[in-house]
């Protein structure tokens, strides 16, 4: 279950708090200039950082689903659902930091067409960049 209550915060699309499965819990906060999301499972020996994202995420409609999608399809995938988890958010992070390049930084609707291409093009341009680290 997802607590939207950060309406209140225009810079967050959504805060998820405690967000669980049967063995992942995430916490993301999206506000400043990182997305910093936090993947563990319960019991695990340790956290998994994910350091990819960008600030646009919040202002578009629609990123939050499209994460969601990224960890459904990697955990189909994967056994373990932590890494699999921290891997699609990277990914998805990825994506989002490639769309949002260039000079000047686009606006919410370009950013989303852009994310759009960047995501169905992953398979052509990698995954270089992706940035999961032990928390």
């Amino acid at each position: 279950a997802f607590d939207f209550a950060a309406r209140s915060s225009p810079r967050a699309f959504a805060v998820l708090r405690d967000v669980r499965t049967e063995r992942v819990t995430l916490h993301v906060e999206a506000a400043g200039l990182k997305n910093l999301t936090v993947v563990a499972g319960p019991g695990a020996a340790g956290t998994l950082l994910v350091d990819n994202g960008h600030p646009l995420l919040g202002r578009i409609t629609g990123s939050g689903c499209m994460a969601t999608a990224a960890i459904g399809i990697f955990n189909a995938v994967g056994d373990d659902r932590v890494r699999q988890t921290a891997l699609a958010l990277a990914t998805y992070g990825l994506a989002a930091e490639r769309a949002a390049a260039g000079d000047p930084e686009p606006g919410p609707g370009t950013f989303r067409a852009r994310l759009l291409d960047e995501v169905a093009a992953l398979a052509e341009t990698g995954v270089e960049g992706v940035r999961v680290r032990a928390g």
